[in-house]
């Protein structure tokens, strides 16, 4: 690794490959980790498995969490739910946020007799609990209740504070449906709208647009009318000319 990060060595990739491939030959799991997940970047499939079962079986939880992601969207092989819950499982020794993601998906997607909804979801607030913000936003999906929106919120709300675009996006349709208010979005709100104005995030004009083909009574107007101000708050362009 020295001479691949050119440290206190002139780099020199080449013959880096030759020790880190002599080590990993000789059984040392990190550097068939490191020699597998670059096979693994180049979609060397044939060459990665090997060499990332020989790191997972080392102990090595990055490998098995590598492995079980192989096996359940078939990269390179058939899609194997049970060998890509048996590497997921070896994957959360550590409890890494994203091994215990990637575990409860293929909990909860998986077929029978492989199918566990109710550990899936332990496991995806487990992983939402150490920060994952995709696993924030399954347990918004899972804890959406009708029109009670407090533990979606919340959850919606962690995750947008982590910047993800989707908690954003469902968050600012919310205000301008009127479901929300600014007080319970000020912990994004500056965000919310920065990236509404920077075009990071997009609303579906559906949500606040003012077409006549939908007005059809003086009431309609003005739900469209607070709709459209709501938009025009949360920095909407459009809806600021409109």
């Amino acid at each position: 690794k020295m001479l691949y990060n050119g440290t206190g060595v002139y780099k020199d990739l080449n013959e880096s490959d030759v020790w880190i491939t002599k080590a990993a030959n000789s059984g040392h799991p990190q550097s068939a980790l490191f020699i597998g997940s670059r096979h693994l970047r180049n979609q060397n499939y044939e060459e990665a498995i090997p060499l990332l079962k020989a790191a997972a079986e080392g102990e090595i939880p990055r490998a098995a969490y590598l492995l079980a992601d192989i096996y359940y969207k078939g990269k390179g092989v058939l899609k194997d739910f049970e060998t890509a819950l048996y590497w997921a499982e070896k994957s959360v020794a550590d409890d890494d946020p994203k091994a215990l993601y990637r575990l409860a998906t293929i909990l909860y997607k998986a077929p029978a007799p492989f199918k566990d909804k109710s550990r899936a979801v332990n496991l995806f607030e487990m992983s939402a609990e150490a920060g994952n913000k995709d696993a924030m936003v399954v347990m918004a999906n899972i804890t959406r209740s009708g029109d009670r929106l407090d533990d979606e919120t919340n959850w919606l709300l962690r995750a947008a504070t982590l910047k993800h675009s989707g908690a954003m996006r469902r968050l600012g349709a919310y205000y301008i449906e009127g479901k929300l208010d600014r007080e319970t979005l000020s912990p994004v709100w500056v965000d919310l709208v920065k990236a509404l104005r920077n075009n990071q995030i997009n609303l579906k004009e559906t949500s606040w647009s003012t077409d006549e083909v939908y007005l059809t009574t003086p009431e309609d107007y003005i739900n469209a009318a607070e709709r459209l101000i709501r938009a025009a708050t949360i920095g909407i362009p459009k809806a600021q000319f409109v």
